[in-house]
């Protein structure tokens, strides 16, 4: 994601930084969380690529860790 310019996005206090790529969302997590469970996690950064990017995530593609999650987009 490389030169995309990066949307900041707050989602239940989980601060992202999303980049969107033609069909492609990164969100990077920029916030310390102490722990954070994956499962909460992927909720949030979906949740912030759908707000930042307008298209739908597809859940199918999501994948990454608690930092930073990738997945294509349904636009």
């Amino acid at each position: 994601m490389m030169g995309q310019e990066a949307t900041r996005v707050v989602v239940d206090g989980a601060e992202f930084s999303v980049r969107q790529n033609g069909n492609r969302a990164e969100a990077i997590r920029t916030n310390t969380m102490a722990f954070p469970a994956i499962g909460a996690i992927v909720i949030r950064a979906e949740q912030a690529m759908e707000q930042a990017t307008g298209c739908e995530v597809d859940t199918d593609t999501l994948r990454g860790d608690q930092s930073v999650m990738r997945a294509d987009l349904i636009c």
